[in-house]
């Protein structure tokens, strides 16, 4: 028997017969062609008879899929740009799906399937492979992306102010979100008048949750007082407190509490020092509370004889 639509030198699909043989063979790209199979028969004296037949090869076999290993990655490690919906994103940065197939096939990503909370939950990639005669993998790959929690946040809260009669312009809490955390700050005033109206003051309290960390339910807040250096001048110099990945909250009077920028280490709030360097860290300590409350009031003072203001952040527990 013989074929046509074959090529000879490349033993492939072209535009001639096969030799005879006692076999054909069909390949990927006879599938869908009109392929022509003769058939020859000789008897002992010699005489010669063939028939033919038209068939059509068809391409059954299903492609097979291979999703990417699963991966596990901080929140804080992703580009801040991240879109668990960007299919082209995820391609890039976690890998793309392979697969195998007799004729070739190529990979299609499905819609991303997120479960995520505040930068931190799972992703989940789906894929399908398909071969070049449209047949779909047998099998439903898939990558789990998972994204670990990371808190790592500054928040400074200022010191006491002064201001020449008017209107008191204190500072405000400022506050850097450096791994997956949502910070809101709120804070309370209370207005005291002085006899005479001669001065008043405001007593202005600060408030700062974590929406990453708070579960809702009324945990005992981290308070931050006025005189974290204990040098007896409440109120004279900016607190920040650095939190930490693995739960560590630092007290300190700048954001740098690595070495050699916190020394003395950890000082008490029992014991006050007078050689207090300019980096020193005051406090350190492992905290998982989700919110801080500061104990820092603002103190607006106007005298009628000196139109004079004055703001002082008071503590109270």
């Amino acid at each position: 028997m013989r074929r046509n639509k074959f090529n000879i030198l490349t033993y492939d699909c072209g535009s001639g017969f096969s030799n005879w043989g006692p076999y054909v063979d069909f390949f990927c790209c006879d599938v869908g062609e009109t392929i022509t199979i003769e058939m020859r028969v000789i008897d002992k004296a010699g005489n010669i008879n063939t028939c033919w037949l038209d068939i059509v090869p068809e391409e059954k076999a299903r492609p097979y899929c291979y999703a990417p290993a699963p991966v596990s990655i901080a929140c804080d490690a992703l580009p801040y740009s991240f879109d668990p919906l960007d299919t082209l994103q995820l391609q890039q940065l976690f890998g793309d799906a392979t697969s195998e197939d007799n004729c070739g096939s190529y990979e299609r990503e499905l819609p991303p399937v997120p479960d995520l909370e505040c930068g931190s939950g799972t992703v989940i990639r789906r894929f399908r492979a398909i071969d070049v005669n449209g047949n779909e993998s047998v099998n439903f790959c898939q990558q789990v992306i998972t994204i670990t929690e990371v808190h790592n946040f500054e928040i400074k809260f200022p010191a006491d102010a002064e201001a020449v009669c008017g209107v008191a312009d204190p500072d405000s809490v400022i506050y850097e979100e450096i791994g997956c955390d949502l910070l809101v700050v709120n804070h309370t005033d209370e207005f005291f008048s002085a006899s005479g109206d001669e001065c008043y003051k405001i007593f202005r309290k600060w408030k700062v949750i974590n929406w990453c960390q708070y579960d809702g339910q009324d945990d005992q807040p981290l308070v931050i007082y006025r005189d974290e250096d204990c040098d007896g001048a409440p109120g004279d110099e900016a607190v920040w407190v650095l939190h930490r990945p693995g739960g560590f909250n630092y007290i300190d009077r700048d954001d740098d509490e690595t070495e050699p920028n916190n020394v003395p280490l950890v000082l008490s709030r029992t014991s006050a020092t007078a050689s207090m360097t300019s980096g020193a860290r005051w406090t350190t300590m492992a905290v998982t509370t989700s919110t801080l409350r500061s104990s820092r009031y603002t103190t607006t003072s106007t005298r009628r004889s000196a139109p004079r203001l004055r703001t002082s952040a008071l503590t109270t527990t």
